[in-house]
This record gives structure tokens, C-alpha cells and sequence, in this order.
């Protein structure tokens, strides 16, 4: 399952980006995830769910906008801070 692959690079881009705002918890991601990828937004969410247990980003909900062509972006995250 690609899912899983794909959740991981979310999850280590994600993981990067909130580590400059001290976030305590990631509660949302805004993905741009283009038809190519060939994923559905709830077999992402799954694999998400997975391989962020453990993280502060366990829990944060997908927000899955499909687009035409391959694109992956991360285009918003939701933190919490202490």
C-alpha cells in the first residue's frame, strides 16, 4: 500500500515544519494531493493515523483537496502551543 509511503513523507514534512513553532499538538493538515497519487482521502487518513501514533501529530485530521495531475503539497497546518 502506497498510502503508507506517502503518509510518512506528510507526516516527516509536517514533523519539520512545526518543530520551528513549538508545537505541542497538530490538530489539522491541509494536503493539495493530485488524482495520480492514486489515494483516497480516507485510505490517507488511515495511514496517516498509523504512522503518526506516537507523535504529537497523532489524531490531526486530513484535509484532503484532490487536484488533477501527481502533485503532493502540504498547504496549512493547525497547532497547538502550549
Amino acid at each position: 500500500m502506497h498510502e503508507f509511503t506517502i503518509a510518512k513523507a506528510i507526516l516527516k514534512g509536517v514533523l519539520k515544519e512545526v518543530s520551528k513553532h513549538n508545537a505541542k499538538k497538530i490538530s489539522r493538515v491541509g494536503l493539495r494531493v493530485g488524482l495520480l497519487k492514486m489515494v483516497t482521502p480516507v485510505s490517507l487518513q488511515n495511514a496517516f493515523d498509523i504512522v503518526s501514533s506516537g507523535t504529537i501529530a497523532n489524531q490531526a485530521r486530513l484535509d484532503v483537496e484532490e487536484v488533477p495531475g501527481d502533485e503532493l503539497s502540504i498547504i496549512n497546518i493547525e497547532i497547538e502551543k502550549e
